[in-house]
């Protein structure tokens, strides 16, 4: 999927999504990193972290809703799931493989993998991790995502009744009732998420118009901050209120969709544009890097390293540079293959 494609209609509208994608990839990116440390020394920073950075994976999906939306005019069923085989399945199983070797084998434990897993025979150890996706952190998102792939036909057409999306506020009530799990109910989660992309797609004649203006997304801004805020106080006095995280990533999402088409020297960064356009493959890969220091270090000194604000920002960003020089490299080497390897010819937002 070219740029061009996805920003047909107007050059600002690709400008503000593709720096959406790239900050939506660096939200991800930090959230897993964070599990990388031990924040038993500073359990309030370590929770505001997770508070603020964590559930990235709500931005990815309502890119893709926003841009699946974009692209339903055309949509053709067939090429569609060629597409997706292509762009996302493919790589999914390419890039599982050591993963799948190491969980299956019983080499590397997941505490969400079940212990008696290796006793399982090989063929439905294999078909169980790709099914959930448990064998590296994030890849649980693509059987989830991939529900959302056979639904398209579904989507489609409620998009062209568009009074269904009236259905949209129930989605949010859902959303924080139900929380992630495996793929069915982790689609349930995040189909008000879907649903909120493609609704602000839809009506983006009417509605860029005023989350545009400063007096509607700097508000939402504040609402996202002053939500997280409220979870951490929550968490402090044993208050469930993780369910707010769900309004808190919508505020975050909208007020981007506002504040993105001003920040033009960020929309016109080299640096960003490269980033959003590697931020599929990064999203495939990048674990593989937190799982390793993780692992070498513990193995090193007998524990997790002791988590901090300065160690959480530099191991974010050398995860994201050395994601970054390994997908520049398999590009430069295997040129229009590495769509097939990790998947780095497709919009994120859109195959996500």
């Amino acid at each position: 999927m070219s740029k061009a494609a996805l920003g047909s209609s107007s050059k600002e509208f690709l400008g503000h999504l593709h720096a959406f994608r790239a900050i939506a990839i660096l939200y991800i990116v930090a959230g897993h990193a964070l599990d990388a440390f031990s924040w038993d020394s500073a359990p309030l920073l370590g929770k505001t972290i997770r508070v603020f950075c964590g559930n990235g994976s709500s931005l990815f999906v309502f890119i893709a809703g926003y841009l699946f939306q974009h692209l339903s005019r055309r949509f053709n069923v067939a090429e569609y799931y060629r597409s997706k085989l292509r762009n996302v399945i493919v790589p999914y199983l390419i890039v599982s493989v050591p993963a799948l070797v190491a969980v299956a084998s019983g080499l590397l434990v997941r505490w969400d993998v079940p212990p008696e897993l290796t006793t399982w025979p090989v063929w439905e150890r294999v078909l169980w991790l790709l099914g959930t996706g448990r064998h590296l952190s994030p890849l649980w998102f693509i059987p989830m995502i991939s529900i959302f792939y056979l639904a398209a036909p579904l989507l489609v057409a409620m998009d062209r009744r568009p009074r269904w999306y009236v259905v949209w506020p129930l989605l949010m009530a859902v959303t924080m009732v139900v929380g992630r799990g495996f793929a069915p109910q982790s689609f349930v989660h995040f189909l008000s998420f879907y649903v909120a992309g493609m609704f602000f797609s839809h009506y983006r004649a009417v509605l860029d118009p005023w989350l545009k203006k400063p007096v509607l997304w700097l508000p939402l801004l504040l609402l996202a901050v002053v939500l997280g805020v409220l979870q951490i106080a929550g968490h402090a006095f044993g208050l469930p209120l993780f369910a707010l995280n769900a309004w808190q990533k919508l505020f975050v999402c909208l007020a981007l969709l506002g504040v993105l088409p001003a920040c033009t020297r960020l929309i016109a960064s080299p640096k960003v544009s490269e980033l959003a356009d590697l931020s599929f493959g990064l999203f495939f890969i990048h674990s593989y890097f937190i799982t390793g220091a993780k692992l070498g270090y513990s193995r090193l000194v007998g524990a997790a390293p002791t988590g901090n604000l300065f160690y959480w920002l530099l191991f974010t960003a050398a995860v994201v540079l050395l994601c970054c020089a390994v997908l520049r490299a398999v590009k430069y080497f295997a040129g229009s293959r590495s769509r097939w390897l990790v998947g780095l010819s497709t919009v994120a937002g859109h195959t996500a």
